[in-house]
């Protein structure tokens, strides 16, 4: 009888465990869907992955174009997610990123136009305008007008305005072709270099020698109200002194002597900190002239 209870019992468990398989609900063997997509799902994942871009959902947007990467086996499909890759990137503000994942690219992806854009114009954003001469000038250099020459010309040119190469930046702007989004912006730009010249800067030595008398480093940097504010404390501080010393008040003399020291040594110093001031805030201004 138990032999028989256990059989049953053994029986029982084997139809139990075969059901999901002949209901269908288990797949019998593996699938290759499974493993990696097809095509058309790779397209479906890319097409999710925009709108997702779209929606400015940008860290969802990336996993999904990764996802696509990995599992694409077309090699347009592949290209197509890589760069979706970058460009969300550099909508999402993640410039080194952008400069990172430009470098990951192999050397024939990285041979594309758009990724040395894309990089290049990174570059520009996080003010390393040597890095975006360095890149884009070779494509910049090219002999065959394009939309991406172009493109390369207007950065290369923003470029060497923000490190003063002014008459090089010229030459670049003026290679920016007519039928380029940026043709205006670059018309404009080169119409600002030739008819407001670069401000002329402040020598911080000059300023600091001009100091001997107080106030007049900073007169010379233009900070006028700075310039008289000094010259009547240093004045005061130095008219103290010598009439406490004359009257026989040598404990007063000295502290005025030494307050009076330091102001004017302060005097010397803040003067050529104001040219440096001054040059800093000119060159701001100049630069505002030519944006992105």
């Amino acid at each position: 009888m138990i032999r028989w209870m256990i059989v049953a019992t053994i029986v029982s468990s084997l139809l139990l465990l075969s059901l999901p398989v002949l209901a269908g609900d288990v797949p019998a063997g593996p699938r290759g869907d499974f493993d990696v997509l097809l095509s058309g799902d790779c397209r479906a994942q890319i097409s999710f992955a925009d709108a997702l871009r779209g929606e400015g959902d940008y860290y969802r947007a990336i996993t999904e174009y990764k996802r696509a990467l990995h599992f694409c086996g077309d090699d347009s499909l592949s290209a197509r997610a890589r760069a979706g890759v970058g460009e969300t990137l550099f909508e999402a503000g993640r410039y080194e990123l952008v400069v990172d994942w430009y470098r990951e690219l192999g050397t024939e992806d990285a041979r594309f136009p758009y990724a040395e854009l894309l990089a290049g114009r990174s570059l520009f954003r996080l003010g390393r305008y040597d890095g975006t001469i360095g890149l884009l000038g070779p494509l910049h250099g090219r002999q065959v007008p394009s939309i991406q020459t172009s493109e390369a010309s207007y950065y290369v040119g923003l470029s060497q305005i923000r490190i003063g190469e002014l008459r090089q930046a010229e030459a670049s702007l003026s290679l920016v072709g007519d039928a380029s989004p940026r043709s205006d912006k670059a018309r404009r730009h080169l119409e600002r270099l030739r008819s407001e010249p670069r401000p002329g800067r402040k020598s911080p030595g000059v300023a600091a020698a001009l100091a001997v008398v107080p106030g007049a480093g900073y007169a010379y940097a233009e900070h006028y109200g700075t310039a008289v504010a000094s010259l009547i404390v240093n004045g005061l501080l130095g008219w103290a002194t010598v009439d406490a010393f004359r009257d026989g008040n040598d404990g007063a003399g000295g502290f005025f002597a030494v307050l009076g020291v330091g102001f004017y040594v302060g005097n010397i110093t803040g003067s050529a900190q104001s040219a440096d001031r001054y040059n800093t805030y000119r060159e701001d201004r100049f630069q505002a002239r030519f944006p992105e």
